[in-house]
Protein backbone atom coordinates (compact mmCIF):
# COMPACT_ATOMS: atom_id res chain seq x y z
CA UNK A 1 0.00 0.00 0.00
CA UNK A 2 3.09 2.44 0.87
CA UNK A 3 4.38 2.01 -2.89
CA UNK A 4 1.14 2.01 -4.30
CA UNK A 5 0.71 5.61 -3.18
CA UNK A 6 4.36 6.82 -3.83
CA UNK A 7 3.85 5.60 -6.92
CA UNK A 8 0.62 7.42 -7.46
CA UNK A 9 2.35 10.73 -5.69
CA UNK A 10 5.16 10.27 -8.21
CA UNK A 11 2.97 9.80 -11.43
CA UNK A 12 0.84 13.16 -10.38
CA UNK A 13 4.11 15.21 -9.92
CA UNK A 14 5.25 13.98 -13.44
CA UNK A 15 1.88 15.04 -14.86
CA UNK A 16 1.84 18.60 -13.74
CA UNK A 17 2.22 20.50 -16.99
CA UNK A 18 1.00 24.24 -18.27
CA UNK A 19 -1.98 24.00 -19.34
CA UNK A 20 -1.12 26.85 -21.98
CA UNK A 21 1.92 25.11 -24.01
CA UNK A 22 1.58 21.58 -21.82
CA UNK A 23 5.20 21.68 -20.96
CA UNK A 24 6.62 20.60 -17.42
CA UNK A 25 8.24 22.60 -15.66
CA UNK A 26 11.59 24.06 -16.79
CA UNK A 27 14.98 25.42 -15.03
CA UNK A 28 14.43 29.78 -14.29
CA UNK A 29 10.51 28.84 -14.92
CA UNK A 30 8.59 27.24 -12.44
CA UNK A 31 5.62 26.62 -12.58
CA UNK A 32 2.50 28.22 -10.32
CA UNK A 33 -0.78 27.75 -9.47
CA UNK A 34 -2.15 31.32 -9.51
CA UNK A 35 -5.77 31.24 -9.45
CA UNK A 36 -8.15 29.35 -8.16
CA UNK A 37 -8.59 26.53 -10.54
CA UNK A 38 -8.29 23.23 -9.26
CA UNK A 39 -6.97 19.54 -11.01
CA UNK A 40 -4.24 19.99 -13.63
CA UNK A 41 -6.09 23.31 -15.62
CA UNK A 42 -4.61 25.27 -11.97
CA UNK A 43 -0.88 24.91 -13.08
CA UNK A 44 0.84 27.25 -15.52
CA UNK A 45 4.71 28.43 -16.14
CA UNK A 46 5.39 31.57 -14.52
CA UNK A 47 6.51 33.03 -18.20
CA UNK A 48 3.33 31.83 -19.70
CA UNK A 49 1.01 33.66 -17.69
CA UNK A 50 3.52 36.80 -17.72
CA UNK A 51 3.46 36.56 -22.12
CA UNK A 52 -0.29 36.56 -21.65
CA UNK A 53 -1.04 39.31 -19.22
CA UNK A 54 1.43 41.52 -21.77
CA UNK A 55 -1.58 40.90 -24.71
CA UNK A 56 -3.80 42.63 -22.13
CA UNK A 57 -1.74 45.10 -21.37
CA UNK A 58 -1.96 49.06 -22.85
CA UNK A 59 0.89 51.63 -22.63
CA UNK A 60 1.18 54.85 -22.97
CA UNK A 61 4.69 56.28 -22.52
CA UNK A 62 6.12 59.72 -22.56
CA UNK A 63 9.39 61.43 -20.85
CA UNK A 64 7.58 62.16 -18.04
CA UNK A 65 5.26 59.38 -17.15
CA UNK A 66 5.03 55.92 -18.26
CA UNK A 67 0.86 55.01 -17.85
CA UNK A 68 -0.25 50.95 -17.70
CA UNK A 69 -3.31 49.69 -17.85
CA UNK A 70 -4.25 45.99 -17.54
CA UNK A 71 -8.12 44.99 -18.27
CA UNK A 72 -9.23 42.03 -17.57
CA UNK A 73 -6.78 40.75 -14.94
CA UNK A 74 -8.34 37.46 -13.90
CA UNK A 75 -8.77 34.25 -14.55
CA UNK A 76 -10.94 33.47 -17.84
CA UNK A 77 -12.03 29.98 -16.53
CA UNK A 78 -12.36 30.54 -12.45
CA UNK A 79 -12.80 34.35 -12.77
CA UNK A 80 -10.37 34.67 -9.73
CA UNK A 81 -8.94 38.25 -10.29
CA UNK A 82 -4.54 37.76 -10.34
CA UNK A 83 -2.50 39.00 -7.66
CA UNK A 84 0.38 41.34 -8.83
CA UNK A 85 2.58 40.05 -6.75
CA UNK A 86 2.65 36.16 -6.09
CA UNK A 87 5.30 33.93 -3.97
CA UNK A 88 6.96 31.13 -6.04
CA UNK A 89 7.56 27.70 -4.13
CA UNK A 90 11.07 29.02 -3.48
CA UNK A 91 9.37 31.47 -1.13
CA UNK A 92 10.62 34.70 -3.52
CA UNK A 93 8.11 37.06 -4.47
CA UNK A 94 8.00 38.08 -8.18
CA UNK A 95 5.78 40.21 -10.34
CA UNK A 96 3.44 38.92 -12.78
CA UNK A 97 3.23 42.47 -14.62
CA UNK A 98 5.85 44.11 -16.63
CA UNK A 99 6.14 47.91 -16.20
CA UNK A 100 9.64 50.02 -17.71
CA UNK A 101 11.37 52.44 -15.28
CA UNK A 102 12.55 55.60 -17.24
CA UNK A 103 16.30 54.97 -18.01
CA UNK A 104 17.73 58.31 -16.99
CA UNK A 105 15.44 57.92 -13.55
CA UNK A 106 17.05 58.63 -10.45
CA UNK A 107 14.36 59.65 -8.91
CA UNK A 108 10.87 58.12 -9.51
CA UNK A 109 7.38 57.70 -8.63
CA UNK A 110 5.09 54.24 -8.97
CA UNK A 111 1.55 55.27 -8.41
CA UNK A 112 -1.34 52.46 -8.76
CA UNK A 113 -4.90 53.23 -8.93
CA UNK A 114 -7.22 51.57 -6.48
CA UNK A 115 -10.27 50.07 -7.75
CA UNK A 116 -12.97 47.84 -7.17
CA UNK A 117 -12.67 45.84 -10.67
CA UNK A 118 -10.17 43.25 -12.28
CA UNK A 119 -8.70 46.20 -14.29
CA UNK A 120 -5.04 47.68 -12.59
CA UNK A 121 -3.48 50.94 -13.96
CA UNK A 122 0.56 51.83 -12.87
CA UNK A 123 2.01 55.17 -13.50
CA UNK A 124 5.59 55.48 -13.43
CA UNK A 125 6.71 59.09 -12.81
CA UNK A 126 9.58 60.34 -13.66
CA UNK A 127 11.34 62.86 -11.47
CA UNK A 128 14.42 63.20 -13.28
CA UNK A 129 12.89 65.04 -16.07
CA UNK A 130 10.37 67.62 -13.84
CA UNK A 131 9.97 68.27 -10.43
CA UNK A 132 6.13 69.23 -10.86
CA UNK A 133 3.78 66.66 -12.01
CA UNK A 134 -0.12 67.32 -12.70
CA UNK A 135 -2.81 65.15 -12.17
CA UNK A 136 -6.40 65.15 -12.81
CA UNK A 137 -9.16 63.72 -15.74
CA UNK A 138 -8.21 66.24 -18.19
CA UNK A 139 -5.86 66.37 -21.38
CA UNK A 140 -3.36 68.82 -19.82
CA UNK A 141 -2.28 65.91 -16.73
CA UNK A 142 0.40 63.70 -16.75
CA UNK A 143 -1.13 61.38 -15.11
CA UNK A 144 -5.13 61.06 -15.62
CA UNK A 145 -7.68 59.24 -13.99
CA UNK A 146 -10.59 59.01 -15.78
CA UNK A 147 -13.01 58.83 -13.01
CA UNK A 148 -16.10 60.94 -12.42
CA UNK A 149 -14.52 61.96 -8.65
CA UNK A 150 -11.22 63.23 -10.03
CA UNK A 151 -11.49 66.81 -10.87
CA UNK A 152 -9.96 68.03 -14.75
CA UNK A 153 -6.71 69.37 -12.74
CA UNK A 154 -7.52 67.64 -9.29
CA UNK A 155 -3.67 67.53 -7.90
CA UNK A 156 -0.01 68.21 -8.43
CA UNK A 157 2.74 66.12 -7.43
CA UNK A 158 5.90 68.58 -6.57
CA UNK A 159 9.47 67.42 -5.47
CA UNK A 160 11.56 69.55 -3.20
CA UNK A 161 14.84 69.61 -1.84
CA UNK A 162 15.43 70.68 1.66
CA UNK A 163 18.13 70.82 3.73
CA UNK A 164 18.44 67.61 5.92
CA UNK A 165 18.25 67.91 9.57
CA UNK A 166 20.80 65.21 10.61
CA UNK A 167 23.35 66.21 7.89
CA UNK A 168 25.04 69.07 7.32
CA UNK A 169 25.49 70.54 3.71
CA UNK A 170 22.87 67.74 2.38
CA UNK A 171 19.24 67.81 0.69
CA UNK A 172 16.62 65.83 1.32
CA UNK A 173 14.10 64.99 -1.72
CA UNK A 174 10.62 65.72 -0.34
CA UNK A 175 7.34 65.16 -2.44
CA UNK A 176 4.56 67.71 -1.91
CA UNK A 177 1.03 66.73 -2.43
CA UNK A 178 -1.08 70.07 -3.66
CA UNK A 179 -5.03 69.94 -4.01
CA UNK A 180 -5.23 72.18 -6.81
CA UNK A 181 -9.38 73.21 -5.69
CA UNK A 182 -10.65 69.62 -6.60
CA UNK A 183 -14.25 69.42 -6.35
CA UNK A 184 -13.91 66.56 -4.07
CA UNK A 185 -10.37 67.10 -2.13
CA UNK A 186 -7.53 65.55 -2.06
CA UNK A 187 -6.14 62.84 0.45
CA UNK A 188 -2.99 61.29 1.26
CA UNK A 189 -3.54 57.05 2.05
CA UNK A 190 -1.52 56.86 5.87
CA UNK A 191 0.72 53.70 6.33
CA UNK A 192 2.17 54.72 9.64
CA UNK A 193 1.11 57.08 12.63
CA UNK A 194 1.34 61.11 11.34
CA UNK A 195 2.79 62.68 14.11
CA UNK A 196 0.86 66.21 15.33
CA UNK A 197 2.37 69.42 16.70
CA UNK A 198 0.69 70.55 19.43
CA UNK A 199 -2.45 72.89 17.80
CA UNK A 200 -2.07 71.30 14.35
CA UNK A 201 -5.30 70.09 12.67
CA UNK A 202 -5.69 66.96 10.40
CA UNK A 203 -8.84 66.16 8.33
CA UNK A 204 -8.96 62.21 7.79
CA UNK A 205 -11.48 60.13 5.88
CA UNK A 206 -13.20 56.83 7.10
CA UNK A 207 -15.08 55.55 4.63
CA UNK A 208 -17.99 57.81 4.18
CA UNK A 209 -17.26 59.90 6.97
CA UNK A 210 -15.22 62.95 7.57
CA UNK A 211 -13.51 64.37 10.73
CA UNK A 212 -11.23 66.98 11.53
CA UNK A 213 -9.07 66.09 14.90
CA UNK A 214 -6.48 68.86 16.95
CA UNK A 215 -3.41 67.99 19.05
CA UNK A 216 -3.48 69.28 22.59
CA UNK A 217 -1.69 69.39 24.86
CA UNK A 218 -2.00 66.62 27.60
CA UNK A 219 -2.39 69.33 30.76
CA UNK A 220 -5.85 70.74 30.70
CA UNK A 221 -7.04 74.09 31.33
CA UNK A 222 -7.12 74.73 34.66
CA UNK A 223 -3.45 72.77 35.22
CA UNK A 224 -2.00 75.53 32.37
CA UNK A 225 -3.32 78.40 34.43
CA UNK A 226 -1.12 77.22 37.45
CA UNK A 227 1.38 76.41 35.40
CA UNK A 228 1.86 79.47 34.17
CA UNK A 229 1.80 81.15 38.18
CA UNK A 230 5.87 81.17 37.85
CA UNK A 231 5.75 83.75 35.08
CA UNK A 232 3.35 86.20 36.32
CA UNK A 233 4.44 88.96 37.86
CA UNK A 234 3.77 89.50 41.73
CA UNK A 235 3.18 92.19 43.68
CA UNK A 236 4.37 93.90 46.77
CA UNK A 237 2.97 91.28 49.44
CA UNK A 238 4.43 88.41 47.06
CA UNK A 239 0.97 85.66 47.08
CA UNK A 240 -1.34 87.81 45.47
CA UNK A 241 -1.33 88.24 41.37
CA UNK A 242 -4.10 91.14 40.20
CA UNK A 243 -6.73 89.56 37.74
CA UNK A 244 -5.87 92.37 34.97
CA UNK A 245 -2.02 90.93 34.90
CA UNK A 246 -2.89 87.29 35.11
CA UNK A 247 -5.89 87.32 32.20
CA UNK A 248 -3.50 87.43 29.28
CA UNK A 249 -1.33 84.43 30.11
CA UNK A 250 -5.11 82.13 30.10
CA UNK A 251 -5.06 79.20 28.00
CA UNK A 252 -6.51 79.92 24.41
CA UNK A 253 -9.22 77.50 25.28
CA UNK A 254 -10.35 79.30 28.26
CA UNK A 255 -10.30 82.46 26.50
CA UNK A 256 -12.25 81.08 23.50
CA UNK A 257 -15.08 79.23 26.50
CA UNK A 258 -15.36 82.69 28.71
CA UNK A 259 -14.91 85.84 26.41
CA UNK A 260 -17.05 87.85 27.85
CA UNK A 261 -14.72 87.79 31.73
CA UNK A 262 -11.64 89.08 29.80
CA UNK A 263 -13.54 92.00 28.37
CA UNK A 264 -11.82 95.19 30.00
Amino acid sequence: MVDSKKTQQAKQIEEITCRICLSEEEPGNPIIAPCKCIGSVKYIHLNCIKEWLEGKKHKKETPFVNSYIWRGLECEICKSYYEDIIKLPNGKDVSLLNFDIHEDAEKYMILESVTNSSSKTIHVVNFSATHDIKVGRGSQCEVRITDVSVSRHHASFELLFVQSKTHSGRFDALLRVNDEASKFGTLVFLREPLPLSSGQKAHLQVGRTCLTIQSQSRLNCLQRIFCQYSELKKDQSGSVVHYDEAKKYFPREFREMFPELLED
